[in-house]
């Protein structure tokens, strides 16, 4: 969980219109994000083009004064994690870490989901597993 006062936020399908304009706003709003990515770098970019080429993103980011996101944002606010929401591992390291005695240490407080339905029911047999509380997107 975040060690500050703001939640942290785990985004599956990060990449997609609705999910990656939530990422954003969360990420705007001052929020900790980690999100699941098989190319952290086509997301790094995804997220900078979408303040200055979208044209939804540009007009709420006038609307709100909220400042459009750096690099230095991201850097300082967004862990992307390499992998795939298929595979139940990578899914399992955007969530956790290790512990002791093979314990699993929780990152997130809540959890984005911009996947499709048969993603969703993989993820949320995982979830079970580690014993999560989550919010459905």
């Amino acid at each position: 969980m975040s060690t500050n006062n703001m939640t942290t936020i785990a985004v599956l399908g990060a990449t997609g219109e609705c999910a990656g304009w939530a990422l954003i706003q969360a990420l705007r709003n001052g929020h900790n994000c980690r999100a699941l990515a098989r190319n952290p770098a086509k997301l790094t970019k995804f997220i900078l083009d979408r303040q200055t080429n979208g044209k939804f993103v540009v007009d709420e980011t006038q609307k709100s004064g909220l400042k459009p996101l750096s690099e230095v944002d991201l850097a300082q606010r967004l862990v992307i994690v390499e992998g795939n929401a298929k595979m139940p591992t990578d899914v399992k390291k955007l969530l956790t870490v290790s512990g002791d005695n093979d314990s699993n240490v929780v990152l997130v407080d809540h959890i984005l989901f911009g996947i499709g339905m048969y993603y969703i029911i993989i993820i949320l047999i995982i979830i079970i597993i580690i014993n999560y509380s989550i919010i459905l997107y």
